[in-house]
């Protein structure tokens, strides 16, 4: 998937090994080791093996898919931090206000008049960040997708705002609750 497929043209030649494809019913892996079993005792003294096609690209690009899961447990990771020092500013913006919230509450304020005070105030904190963020990862995803030729990976800009909508609400549901 690095490269660009070039034109192929395949010419027999009587002294080249050749290699032969099997297509191989279920169970797949115990019909791969009794086909090896059965090659094994007919050539003895040839190494004639037959391995998975699935397990060779797996290999191949083993690489790519521990990037992935890196970057997946790093995100992880990094959300549930973020989302303690949401948990931590929520408080410290509670305690601070402590005193408006009670004369607010003695004017007549409901708890939504309340809640929606702090929420305003986090969201204006959050949006630009969570703006910015997916702006860094379309640039990020795009820079990683260019890497692949043959399979162009496309990033959807609606699934982007819809994960910036996402994270912002989970944001401010956490205060919210808190």
């Amino acid at each position: 998937l690095y490269y660009l497929q070039d034109p192929v043209a395949l010419v027999s030649a009587k002294n080249i090994q050749g290699v032969w494809n099997v297509r191989l019913k279920k169970p797949y892996t115990e019909n791969l080791v009794n086909i090896n079993k059965a090659m094994e005792e007919s050539f003895p003294t040839d190494d004639v093996v037959f391995t998975s096609l699935k397990e060779a690209i797996d290999k191949q690009y083993s690489s790519i898919r521990r990037f992935r899961d890196i970057v997946l447990i790093s995100s992880v990771i990094i959300f549930l931090i973020s989302l303690m020092g949401l948990i931590g500013y929520s408080n410290d913006e509670v305690r601070r206000r402590q005193k408006e919230i009670a004369i607010r509450k003695i004017n007549g304020a409901g708890t939504f008049d309340i809640l929606n005070m702090l929420s305003v105030n986090i969201f204006w904190l959050a949006w630009p960040a969570v703006t910015i963020g997916i702006l860094f990862a379309f640039l990020i995803g795009q820079k990683w997708a260019s890497q692949f030729q043959g399979a162009q990976i496309t990033i959807h800009i609606p699934l982007l705002i819809l994960v910036a909508l996402g994270v912002v609400l989970i944001i401010l549901s956490t205060v919210i609750l808190k």
